[in-house]
């Protein structure tokens, strides 16, 4: 039996595409005056719920929170209108996405993620966000850095975890998870002041070391040697 390709997973977003400045469940949880334990409790929602238009969200947002209706449903309408128009596309995302597609190598998107800024994903990124394996937070109901939304995409993709990189900015979420089951890793600097303590870790070794740390996703290229941490190398 022929062994599957081995397949590249990547974070969209921070990763791919970027913005609003403001999370989901912060724009609502300063609309409608949510506490703090409130807001996280609504961004697990947001991210492992299928919520798939303004008017689930206003209800989730009644019954779960008990907000009165027309804030509730004010609030719904604006977050969604910030994360459908509000993203753009990391520079040299695009480009690395169409060299993937360009020499037929296997790749697909393991995200924490919900149905709003998906739907920005797929407009920014046309075709290329079209694959075959996609593990959406709010579609398996599992967030990272749970293992089981990565044992989730593995058996999707139907190839063991050292046949498999993850790309991603965030060590908590994209590598330790990737890095524990024996995927390749390459981490994605975008954001070094949030990663800081991460990377502190890492440098000093008391945190397992990616493949390859990368500045932004502008910096890597795809060779045509096949997928692997060999393959993917900095500009």
């Amino acid at each position: 039996m022929t062994a599957p390709a081995p397949v590249i997973l990547l974070d969209i977003g921070a990763s791919l595409i970027e913005g609003p400045p403001k999370a989901p469940a912060r724009f609502v949880a300063a609309a409608l005056g949510l506490d703090e334990a409130q807001r996280k409790r609504l961004d697990r929602c947001l991210l492992t719920t299928a919520i798939e238009s303004p008017a689930d969200l206003a209800e989730l947002l009644v019954g779960e929170f008990q907000a009165g209706r027309p804030e509730a449903e004010r609030a719904a309408a604006d977050v969604w209108e910030t994360q459908v128009t509000g993203p753009s596309v990391i520079e040299g995302a695009g480009a690395l996405l169409s060299a993937l597609r360009d020499r037929g190598l296997r790749y697909g998107f393991v995200s924490n993620i919900w149905h709003p800024y998906a739907a920005s994903f797929k407009r920014l990124f046309g075709p290329l966000a079209h694959s075959g394996l996609t593990v959406l937070s709010y579609r398996v109901g599992v967030a990272k850095p749970d293992p089981a939304i990565y044992r989730h995409a593995l058996a999707a993709a139907g190839c063991p975890p050292e046949n498999c990189t993850m790309i991603g900015d965030s060590y908590d979420n994209d590598m330790a998870p990737a890095l524990a089951l024996g995927m390749k890793t390459v981490w994605l600097m975008h954001r070094p002041d949030k990663e800081r303590t991460y990377r502190h870790g890492v440098e000093s070794g008391e945190l397992p070391r990616p493949d390859l740390i990368v500045p932004s996703i502008a910096a890597l290229t795809v060779d045509d040697a096949g997928v692997s941490s060999a393959s993917l190398t900095v500009r």
